[in-house]
């Protein structure tokens, strides 16, 4: 096998650190209008924990702003044929589920 000159053999670690950075250039530059849109819609952010920067307070991003001026938004009800007095019921029933097919899938307790 030959022997690869130095200047190539220092070369080469310089190559296989460099594929990170250029594998998130290219996903900031593939998802550049979604980032764009989230640090719009972004209000105030916190770096390690006394360093902030607020910005505007009605920030909002497109989405909502199309949502919130639409005059067709409705308030959500809750069904009438919900019984309240049963939800802790449902609670406990899927947790005695959950925790008969953990039983189930790994031996039961001795």
């Amino acid at each position: 096998m030959p022997v690869l000159p130095t200047y190539v053999r220092d070369f080469i670690p310089l190559m296989i650190a460099s594929v990170w950075p250029v594998t998130i250039l290219i996903l900031v530059l593939w998802f550049r209008k979604e980032i764009k849109t989230l640090v719009k819609s972004m209000t105030r952010a916190r770096f390690f924990n006394n360093l902030v920067f607020e910005f505007d307070p009605n920030g909002i991003d497109d989405r909502e702003r199309k949502i919130l001026s639409s005059a067709d938004a409705k308030q959500i009800s809750t069904p009438s044929t919900v019984k309240w007095e049963n939800v802790a019921d449902l609670f406990w029933l899927g947790n005695d589920l959950e925790w008969t097919v953990q039983t189930l899938l790994r031996g039961a307790p001795n």
